[in-house]
């Protein structure tokens, strides 16, 4: 539903206790036993999924065809068809313009497995794209054997940009070697001349519209590529999504938080994390960002350090109260993973981007309770045997 993970909280519990008929945010904190705020009912009015009717206290009831647009979104696989492409293009939320110093902070960290390579940016914009710019700058020091990129035109053909050979015979890779093409298709990453072209390329690295991140990793996994693409943490979270996590099938990359886009001049002003520049350029900065990948990393290697306790007072960071709904204990922050507990252990989503298979094994996804009262989601881990692995 591309929620935050609140609202996707503030949802499930609306649902339950409010299917039909206004509410307040008070009425539901009342009887779902969870603080939830206007502010987070205002994001799900937002998506499309609940009307809003002003007055003291504001009241907030579901559309008529909620149950229609779950079932929509519960069915969303790979293989959406144009049409659904063609809206996700039109939402200007869909349209982040990813910083070409984020992408080289987490694409150097590659360097080794892009050499002799075929790239292909599959979800790009035009020239524009700075993951087709990083690639071009950095063709020759990464010893690349193809470049590719699509361009999306919701109204008519897309264009393809290829670079494989100093043309020119100037002496290196740069703009004057890239060959421009038009294409049958709109250039959307589903059509039938972008999977052509994915399998020819060994690795796929972009920022893929948001809304059908689902449909896109899918993709992906299917025809068996490696990848470098940004994504919202949340995704971690989807139930088509964390299957893929549990069997170490994607993992995240080294960089993760909040991240600053550059968005198109027709997107909606925000009230938070939104700002225009002096050029008059938009701006949106969001706090959940993470690359997602099946390309190595050290941090899946090595695991991270752990030092809090669950048996030692004195290092005890936590209560690690256990769950109403489920045989494990939780723990609020990643740092508080206790060193000595081998049992099992809710972890906030965030723990996927320190998460090493050599540490932990993960073992399933919740929505737990702690005295009635509902918690945000959780990962549920378990140690991996302390003779095997002993950080």
């Amino acid at each position: 539903m591309n929620l935050t993970e609140k609202g996707q909280i503030a949802f499930d519990l609306a649902l339950k206790y409010y299917p039909t008929g206004q509410f307040c945010a008070a009425e539901l904190t009342e009887k779902s036993g969870y603080k939830i705020n206007a502010a987070t009912l205002n994001g799900i009015v937002n998506r499309g999924y609940m009307k809003k009717y002003t007055g003291a206290p504001v009241k907030f009831e579901f559309v008529e065809n909620i149950k229609e647009l779950i079932e929509i979104d519960e069915k969303q696989k790979f293989g959406c068809d144009n049409e659904n492409l063609v809206k996700a293009k039109k939402n200007k939320d869909d349209e982040f313009y990813t910083q070409l110093d984020y992408i080289n902070k987490e694409l150097i960290q590659y360097k080794k497995y892009f050499r002799g390579k075929s790239i292909f940016c599959n979800c790009n914009d035009d020239l524009e794209s700075n993951f087709f710019k990083f690639f071009l700058l950095n063709f020759d020091a990464f010893n690349l054997t193809r470049l590719v990129g699509f361009s999306y035109n919701k109204d008519g053909c897309g264009k393809k940009y290829e670079v494989y050979d100093d043309i020119n015979k100037d002496g290196f890779i740069d703009e004057s070697d890239i060959i421009i093409s038009e294409l049958k298709q709109n250039g959307g990453f589903n059509t039938e001349e972008s999977i052509e072209e994915l399998k020819k390329a060994d690795i796929i690295c972009t920022n893929p519209p948001f809304s059908l991140f689902r449909q896109y990793i899918q993709q992906l996994i299917d025809f068996n590529k490696q990848f470098l693409i940004i994504g919202s943490q949340n995704a971690v979270g989807y139930k088509d999504v964390f299957p893929l996590i549990k069997e170490n099938k994607i993992w995240t990359g080294y960089n993760a938080g909040d991240m600053k886009f550059k968005v198109p001049a027709d997107s909606e002003p925000r009230k938070v994390r939104y700002w225009v520049d002096e050029t008059g350029q938009k701006w949106r900065s969001l706090g959940n960002i993470c690359w997602f990948t099946n390309l190595p990393t050290k941090i899946r290697e090595e695991g991270f350090i752990l030092t809090a306790s669950y048996y030692d007072d004195k290092n005890k960071k936590e209560p690690y109260d256990d769950y109403d709904n489920y045989e494990a204990i939780n723990v609020n922050k990643n740092i508080n993973i206790p060193k000595d507990y081998y049992g099992l252990m809710g972890v906030p989503i965030t723990f996927i981007t320190k998460y090493s298979p050599n540490q932990f094994e993960i073992i399933d996804k919740i929505s737990p309770y702690i005295n009635g009262k509902a918690k945000y989601t959780r990962i549920i881990i378990k140690r991996i045997d302390k003779n095997n692995f002993d950080l």
